[in-house]
């Protein structure tokens, strides 16, 4: 069997076959990145999704790339709700945890079965869209190897798996509207990645802290954030700060971290219902502002949007509009 066949075999197998993977491991583990055998690698992991729609081209898709060096709540996740809350149709992307504490999917998946939510939510995007205005797109629905993330990091190893990794087109929705979170401060080369994906808006956004050491793969409050932007067909770039949205004042490193799982969830639990911390209740408030924007061409003042949000948020509006 071609190699390339087998791949993709191997890839949506439900089985360990430990023949094939030897196999693989063999026939791939020399590979490098600028060969003609990488491209067509990449070509086969585009091809394995198991689901594609056009239905939702309009859509906002939200995911994050993790690897960020600072463990706080789920970020993108709660400002996606958030968005979602205020009217906005939102799909977010998320999996298990990989380089954090909790994981996209951890999170939402345990507040779904906690609250007894209706199981739209992650089961059908039509359906979950109308009635939430959002739907969460769990990673292994749409990759059905994710599972086998260390098996591949053994066959092709662990730097060329990444990278592989990081130049899939994951699009799982096939939305053209996408906000990328990157741990990368090349946001204006991740951007370019992207479009090549024909995107008819894409955001990408690279947030650090007050002396720049430490990175976020979302807007930051206590530093920098680094935004590179396709909108009109033209690409741009746009530094913010944390005194963009509100008032100047200092917020510690200490304030914003999360060092304990069950404590994280409770933190994202707090935030949305309106009781969170006042430290991470601003930095979820400060990226759904720059997603909000975004949708609008970055018409809009920062700070008066802000301060609704903010406001939105404090209200518990977040808690109520998924039980309702």
């Amino acid at each position: 069997m071609n190699k390339f066949k087998l791949l993709k075999k191997y890839l949506l197998s439900n089985k360990n076959n430990v023949a094939n993977h030897l196999i693989l491991k063999k026939e791939f583990s020399r590979i490098k990145n600028n060969s003609k055998e990488y491209k067509k690698i990449i070509n086969v992991f585009n091809n394995t999704k198991c689901f594609k729609s056009k239905k939702f081209k309009n859509i906002l898709q939200i995911t994050g790339t993790g690897g960020d060096t600072l463990t706080t709540i789920n970020v993108s996740t709660l400002s996606a709700m958030v968005m979602a809350s205020m009217g906005f149709k939102v799909i977010k992307t998320g999996n298990k945890a990989c380089t954090s504490l909790m994981g996209a999917s951890d999170f939402f998946l345990k507040f779904v079965k906690e609250f007894n939510l209706d199981k739209y939510l992650i089961s059908d995007p039509r359906q979950a869209l109308k009635k939430f205005n959002f739907y969460f797109a769990h990673v292994p629905k749409y990759y059905p190897w994710i599972e086998k993330i260390d098996k591949m990091k053994d066959i092709f190893g662990k730097e060329i798996f990444n990278k592989i990794f990081n130049e899939m087109h994951r699009n799982e929705m096939n939305s053209q509207i996408k906000i990328i979170g990157t741990s990368s401060k090349k946001v204006k080369t991740n951007l370019k990645h992207f479009m090549r994906y024909e995107y008819k808006k894409l955001l990408i956004v690279h947030g650090l802290t007050q002396d720049n050491k430490i990175y976020l793969d979302e807007a930051s409050n206590l530093g920098k954030t680094q935004l590179s932007y396709l909108l009109n067909n033209e690409i741009k770039e746009l530094n913010l700060f944390p005194s963009d949205f509100r008032d100047s004042k200092e917020i510690r490193i200490k304030n914003i971290q999360q060092t304990d799982k069950d404590k994280l969830y409770q933190s994202n639990i707090t935030i949305i219902k309106g009781i969170g911390a006042k430290e991470l209740t601003d930095l979820v408030a400060i990226n759904a502002t720059v997603y909000i924007n975004f949708i609008n061409d970055f018409k809009l003042n920062f700070k008066r949007l802000y301060k609704k949000v903010q406001h939105h948020i404090q209200k518990g509006y977040v808690f109520e509009h998924f039980l309702k």
